[in-house]
């Protein structure tokens, strides 16, 4: 019994639970994870709701790949223009055409009449 105490030991910590619970790497965890695939998704929709925007405007397809000629003075697409009647050269597209048409006209302003004062 003398003989075994004699002898040294080295001592040996029993291992860290806090060292298991960390990830090996530190941008691998569930709450970056869960962050980083969340923003894909929101770009995605932003995106997805970019694209359906102007939609309407590619009914008709450009020809050529030069730059057009002309474009339409309110948004600046070149996609289904009509030219305005009142100012030759200047064109809206469709959509700017028919805004601008169904806003209603101001009513009239009413002038004032001034009563007159007869002295007699």
């Amino acid at each position: 019994f003398v003989a075994a105490l004699q002898e040294k030991k080295t001592f040996e910590a029993p291992p860290d639970p806090k060292t298991e619970l960390k990830p090996a790497d530190y941008g691998d965890t569930p709450l970056l994870n869960f962050m980083k695939t969340r923003a894909i998704e929101r770009r995605a929709r932003w995106e997805k709701k970019q694209s359906k925007k102007w939609s309407y405007m590619d009914q008709i397809p450009e020809e050529g790949s030069k730059r057009p000629k002309w474009f339409c003075s309110e948004c600046g697409t070149t996609k289904n223009l009509e030219e305005d009647p009142d100012d030759r050269g200047t064109f809206y597209c469709t959509y700017c055409w028919e805004s601008w048409e169904s806003k209603e006209a101001p009513p009239p302003k009413t002038k004032k009449k001034h009563k007159k004062h007869n002295e007699e």
